[in-house]
């Protein structure tokens, strides 16, 4: 068998478009670009992919050992924790609850829902 045969028979997987376009993905995603961000990028390249599509092609590239490198975060930068602790008002506290006694447990009423005051159903059908 020669080597025409042989790619007749078993044609080779063909190349995804996203291929000539890995080291800007690298570059994107390093950068911190979200997945729709580089989808973007490719769409304005004339590659059209979902981002499900995507994020399969990296995970594919980076299991063959081609990995991004993250971008490094500056030793000052807050968290985002701590930015949403210092936009977060204090809540204000109107209403003041009994604190419960040790021991005693106070029984919730359970909500019912969809149920007329005037028909249980159930208790209607076993009448």
């Amino acid at each position: 068998m020669d080597a025409d045969s042989f790619l007749k028979q078993n044609a080779p997987r063909p190349r995804s478009a996203m291929a000539d376009y890995w080291e800007d993905i690298k570059k994107l995603r390093a950068a911190g670009c979200t997945l729709e961000q580089v989808r973007s990028f490719l769409a304005a390249n004339g590659v059209t992919v979902s981002v499900a599509a995507i994020s399969k092609y990296i995970k594919r590239r980076e299991a063959e050992g081609d990995t991004i490198a993250k971008a490094e975060t500056p030793a000052t930068a807050e968290t985002p924790v701590e930015r949403q602790k210092e936009a977060a008002p204090e809540p204000a506290s109107s209403t003041t609850e009994k604190p419960a006694k040790p021991g005693k447990f106070e029984k919730k009423q359970s909500k019912t829902f969809g149920h007329s005051a005037k028909s249980d159903g159930i208790n209607d059908l076993l009448k």
